[in-house]
């Protein structure tokens, strides 16, 4: 009867330690992706990196990024904008305009890897993404507050 009560009470705790990891990785989740902006000319520099619930912001070739924790939300909203990007398509996304090519904007690109795989647009400008992703990159580049 004792042994059948110990027995009962630790399983009770593990299933109240598991409930409480579960909780723990539930909101310590973040982005299953890695996604990298990089805007880049002869005279300026902009890399956006967002890892594991946070961005990573670099302005400069030469300067250390400065880092933001992203919250619930913003992780939320970037996962749900990923989920309506088909992957296998980035590498095909046409730029709807090209002033990168004579330096009339920074070139800019779009990398997302994803379960050992990278996907990466072709260059565009800065500024004026594909349709495809626009959302995207607008909201990246909001994450950018200085």
């Amino acid at each position: 009867m004792i042994l059948a009560s110990i027995i009962a009470l630790n399983s009770c705790n593990s299933t109240k330690q598991m409930s409480k990891n579960s909780k723990i990785v539930k909101t310590t989740q973040s982005l299953e992706q890695t996604i990298t902006y990089k805007a880049i000319t002869r005279g300026s520099f902009l890399q956006i990196d967002i890892k594991k619930g946070s961005a990573s912001i670099q302005k400069a070739r030469d300067v250390n990024p400065v880092l933001v924790k992203l919250t619930d939300e913003q992780i939320n909203s970037l996962q749900s904008m990923l989920s309506d990007i088909d992957l296998e398509s980035l590498t095909t996304l046409e730029p709807p305009s090209k002033a990168f090519q004579y330096d009339g904007a920074a070139i800019a690109s779009l990398t997302i890897e994803q379960q050992g795989n990278s996907y990466q647009t072709p260059s565009f400008d800065h500024g004026n993404p594909p349709e495809e992703i626009a959302l995207l990159v607008k909201t990246l580049l909001s994450f950018d507050t200085n």
